[in-house]
């Protein structure tokens, strides 16, 4: 079985984007935060998507994409302590996603789309996870509050997931479609880290 080895500019690559996605969560995701914005999770999980497009168009295998989404989880927890601990699998977990789509699909409209809309749901489900087993809320009231519907109290259980899922897969579209012409832009930068094959 061949053994994955990664060169000097690869894990200098690594550590830049990983970097740059830190800086992205501590910044724009506590920005977000305090003021409240109501799609929060589903840009950063878009801002993270464009991340991980420039680090696969250079090393197009799978695990990168995943070691950068651990780093940056760790990176999150070296920071803030227990501020985020909850979101910090849930970073993991989205880098594998996309990790595994990219890998299976390479970068294209449908591989980036399907990626960032997977991320999305993958994130809700998170967030389910923590509100319904972890902080032990009731499960339609967590639902109901991740979908930032506000109260929802006129809208249906099955409406509100069915919210969800359509808000998702467009955000997920969104930032799908703008990560392909954010690496057009960054191409001749990323070209300076040659990848070593084998």
């Amino acid at each position: 079985m061949k053994k994955l080895r990664y060169s000097a500019s690869d894990i200098t690559l690594i550590a830049a984007l990983t970097a740059c996605n830190s800086v992205l969560e501590l910044s724009v995701g506590n920005l977000l935060h305090v003021i409240g914005f109501s799609l929060k999770g589903s840009v950063m999980v878009g801002l993270n998507l464009l991340v991980y497009v420039l680090l696969f168009s250079r090393l197009r295998r799978f695990g990168a994409v995943t070691m950068c989404g651990f780093a940056t989880a760790f990176v999150n927890y070296a920071i803030t302590g227990g501020f985020k601990l909850f979101a910090l699998y849930c970073i993991v977990l989205e880098a594998l996603a996309i990790d595994l789509i990219l890998s299976a699909g390479g970068i294209n409209r449908k591989s980036t789309c399907l990626a960032g809309t997977a991320a999305g749901i993958l994130a809700f489900l998170c967030g389910l996870i923590n509100g319904v087993i972890f902080m032990g809320g009731d499960f339609s009231a967590v639902c109901r509050r991740l979908s930032q519907l506000g109260p929802a109290g006129g809208w249906s259980l099955a409406a509100v997931l069915l919210f969800v899922i359509v808000s998702r897969t467009a955000i997920g579209v969104l930032f799908g479609l703008l990560s392909l012409q954010v690496l057009k832009i960054t191409e001749p930068i990323l070209k300076k880290f040659s990848s070593k094959k084998g």
